[in-house]
């Protein structure tokens, strides 16, 4: 491992935690060849379910040609959310106050060791009339848990980092959950939604749900990139000197070269897994 000073030391280790999970001890990625919603259907085992009663079904309805097949088969517009076709959707009762009507759509993992995972979703993306069509989607998606979706349900997390659906940017949207404990059902209620930024709107509308399981990534190159990009993205303007709260020159020279040399390594392509973890 590189000799590092002590503070030095202690600034790397600190910026990889932050970067990390938040157990500091490992990074992730999605297990795509493992989805772990597969199955959703009108009549039969379905893993998607929602409260939400709002229907359009006559024919003379802008939604009703894009979910046509949906509609006529039951009426099960969650089955729009595994097709990987955005021009089809899942869309809530657009006369709703999302800040007071709790209108949610639960997934059954059908498995109880599922505690970290990979939140997908992406936007819609249909033409009307000429116009691309991008919905409203969920800037603010309170995400909760439980072992009966009859019981007592716990908070997991609220995701905020969903961009507005006429935003192009962080679109597919993805975010690892990470849940206090194993949950057999996970419950998504939109609370805040967005055509445009900082624009509310009273329904949202999702092409694609997706859950993943999170694995861990093992590749020493991987977990060096995430270290390096970490550091790269710190404002490192440090006050060099010798009173309290400065950082040395000594320490500082020792930083740069630590950070170069890990940045040199990372883009060898003859390094070792054997010394891209030393340098981790």
């Amino acid at each position: 491992m590189m000799k590092l000073l002590p503070k030095v030391k202690f600034i790397l280790i600190a910026a990889f935690a932050a970067y990390l999970s938040p157990s500091g001890a490992q990074i992730y990625e999605p297990d795509e060849e493992n989805p772990l919603i597969t199955q959703v259907s009108a009549t039969g085992e379905t893993q998607l379910t929602s409260n939400c009663t709002w229907t359009t079904i006559t024919s003379d309805n802008d939604n009703y040609e894009f979910n046509k097949k949906y509609i006529e088969d039951g009426y099960n517009l969650l089955g729009a959310l595994i097709d990987n076709d955005q021009t089809t959707y899942w869309h809530s009762n657009p006369s709703a106050d999302l800040h007071s009507t709790t209108e949610w759509i639960m997934i059954d993992m059908k498995r109880t060791d599922i505690s970290r995972f990979y939140l997908f979703i992406d936007r819609r993306a249909d033409v009307y009339k000429g116009e691309l069509r991008h919905g409203s989607a969920p800037t603010k998606l309170l995400i909760e848990g439980a072992d009966d979706p009859d019981g007592e349900w716990t908070t997991v997390t609220t995701v905020t980092s969903v961009h507005a659906a006429y935003d192009d940017t962080g679109w597919p949207f993805e975010e690892l959950i990470t849940a206090p404990k194993a949950f057999r059902y996970y419950r998504l209620t939109c609370r805040d939604a967005q055509m445009n930024t900082g624009a509310s709107i009273s329904f949202w509308s999702i092409s694609e749900l997706q859950c993943y399981p999170a694995k861990e990534v093992t590749d020493q190159r991987v977990l060096l990139t995430a270290l390096t990009d970490s550091l790269a993205n710190l404002d490192r303007t440090y006050v060099g000197g010798t009173e309290v709260g400065c950082v040395s020159q000594e320490a500082l020279d020792y930083y740069s070269t630590a950070l170069d040399e890990a940045t040199t390594l990372e883009v060898n392509a003859s390094a070792t897994q054997e010394q891209l973890g030393a340098a981790v």
